[in-house]
């Protein structure tokens, strides 16, 4: 119902996953690569279930809406990271 709403919160959404996978993916810089992005993916799969777990719980439905959204950028910025391990060195 409030699409101009939605399309800024997931600009916010991506902005933010990018951000925090890049200091993950940073932040573990004695790894190799894939060893790297594993890590990374572990840690934001186990940070999103947490969040929708305690949205549900503690916060109303605008809280809610923002988590459901969260899952957009997720699943898109896995398939990003598969892509930058098959194709860059």
């Amino acid at each position: 119902e409030n699409l101009d709403y939605h399309v800024r919160t997931l600009g916010i959404l991506y902005l933010a996953f990018f951000l925090f996978q890049l200091v993950g993916y940073f932040s573990l810089f004695p790894l190799k690569k894939g060893e790297k992005l594993a890590m990374s993916n572990a840690t934001m799969i186990m940070n999103n279930i947490l969040g929708i777990v305690l949205a549900i719980a503690f916060f109303g439905p605008e809280v809610r809406t923002v988590v459901v959204l969260s899952f957009i950028p997720w699943s898109t910025m896995i398939m990003a990271k598969h892509w930058y391990r098959r194709f860059l060195p």
